[in-house]
């Protein structure tokens, strides 16, 4: 057998996504009627068929799906007959990222079958309790990592070296320079002396998002972090993330986030 040696992506400060709980739902009133939310959870469905809604649609769910549902969206579920369900209640300044980064948004949050994470997540709902934090971080990021692999095996062909390089370089820059508010797609164009146009198309394609976009999910990542870390002021916030406009970048976090600054830091100091 050959030795494997597979190098992971170095993703700059390695921000903490804070499990909140980690649940095996048995009362269908609570699917029915549930509480609204502080954190984004990710549901895996281990038994029946259902009606997802939430966003104002009706997404049918069944056996081995896995859906999200958003901080401040109100969602329930109507089942037909048995149903169960078992979900992770998570948040924190890299969650929005990585969602991001999967293509998960407020109209494509459901992936159906999943049957390979049945075993695991099953196993870990009855972890010993003293271990149970690691366990539930290790399920949400497997079931990340099996939502990047589909991913993968459904863009087709890989980039080239070359490429992917270049993408790797713009955005180690863009992660580290976020807080500059002159940073642009023009100004990084420049800066690397990537034609406008080219960069932007290449950029969307390998990182399927847009370059604004991949720009404000990692201002709010970090915006994220300054509002766990007990920031209150958010003109403060917003200039320390690369923001002039303090209203600009609210409206900004409360798309990207589904709640605004105040009722982020609200719901994080509700869960203490």
């Amino acid at each position: 057998m050959e030795n494997i040696c597979r190098f992971i992506p170095l993703y700059p400060s390695a921000d903490n996504i804070h499990i909140l709980n980690f649940v095996l739902e048995t009362q269908k009133m609570q699917l029915l009627h549930p509480e609204e939310s502080a954190g984004y959870r990710l549901f895996f469905v281990s038994k029946g068929t259902g009606r997802l809604k939430t966003n104002g649609k009706i997404t049918p769910v069944s056996e081995n799906d896995i859906f999200f549902t958003f901080p401040g969206r109100n969602f329930s579920i109507e089942f037909d007959g048995e149903f169960s369900c078992m979900y992770i209640n998570f948040l924190g300044g890299r969650a929005n990222i990585i969602l991001d980064r999967l293509g998960v948004t407020l109209t494509a949050y459901h992936f159906p079958s999943f049957p390979e994470l049945r075993d695991f997540w099953e196993t870990a709902i009855h972890s010993f309790e003293n271990s149970l934090d690691l366990i539930s971080e290790s399920v949400l990021l497997f079931t990340f990592s099996a939502l990047a692999e589909r991913k993968q095996a459904e863009s087709g062909e890989p980039a080239s070296p070359g490429t992917t390089k270049m993408i790797r370089q713009i955005k180690k820059y863009l992660d580290e320079n976020y807080a500059d508010p002159e940073l642009s797609l023009k100004s990084v164009a420049a800066h690397f002396s990537y034609n406008k146009a080219y960069l932007s198309s290449t950029f969307k394609k390998q990182m399927k998002t847009s370059f604004s976009n991949y720009l404000n999910v990692v201002r709010c990542r970090h915006a994220c972090r300054l509002l766990e870390h007990e920031f209150t002021s958010t003109q403060e916030i917003a200039l320390l993330c690369g923001y002039t406009d303090p209203m600009y970048f609210s409206k900004v976090f409360r798309q990207k986030m589904g709640v605004s600054p105040r009722d982020y830091r609200a719901g994080l100091q509700k869960n203490k």
